[in-house]
């Protein structure tokens, strides 16, 4: 991407697609972001995410301190904010 003289920005065309209607079979990820220090939950396991990417999130199990790191969009599928 690179700024024109006239302020404008170059290479922003791909920005307009990702705008585009969902297709069948596709999901739209939930809205809320997921931060370092939340807590999220699966079932009976609870997690605290510990790192966030662009495309990826690391966390740690509270019952066990395993450290796992995977897809942003494989971990907000699955879990779910826990609420206090």
């Amino acid at each position: 991407m690179q700024h024109t003289n006239k302020g404008g920005v170059e290479g922003t065309g791909t920005c307009r697609a990702a705008w585009r209607p969902l297709t069948s079979g596709e999901t739209r990820m939930p809205s809320e972001r997921p931060y370092p220090g939340q807590l999220w939950k699966h079932d009976s396991a609870h997690v605290i995410v510990v790192a966030l990417h662009p495309n990826t999130i690391t966390y740690e199990f509270l019952s066990g301190g395993q450290s796992v790191t995977q897809s942003l969009g494989v971990f907000l599928a699955v879990f779910t904010r826990l609420r206090r």
